[in-house]
């Protein structure tokens, strides 16, 4: 975040220590980074693209014939992954039970 500050709006976020700016300041600043600042890529947010990288996905895939399905992967695909892995896993552990449950009775 501190580069994104520099970069984007030419202060030192070091600033926030020494009492030049406030912690609700930082807090709204931070909030209006740019899509694709450093930031958002190392969360892995949506934001992490910016508009051109999105249009530009849209037109590869459209180019190899699957707009339903694209082919180019969005940062949000791995934590839909994540979400869908977690559902899974919560789905098995509770039919593992109950299983157990019916062996005991």
């Amino acid at each position: 975040m501190e580069a994104d500050f520099q970069r984007v709006y030419g202060i030192e976020l070091g600033g926030l220590w020494r009492g030049l700016y406030t912690v609700r300041r930082v807090a709204a600043l931070a909030a209006q980074l740019p899509a694709g600042s450093q930031v958002w890529i190392a969360l892995d947010h949506d934001a992490a693209w910016t508009r051109l990288d999105y249009m530009t996905a849209i037109l590869v895939d459209r180019g190899r014939g699957k707009e339903s399905d694209p082919t180019v992967p969005r940062p949000s695909d791995s934590r839909k992954e994540d979400i869908r892995t977690s559902a899974a896993e919560a789905k098995a552990a509770r039919y593992e039970a109950k299983q157990a449950r019916q062996l005991n009775q």
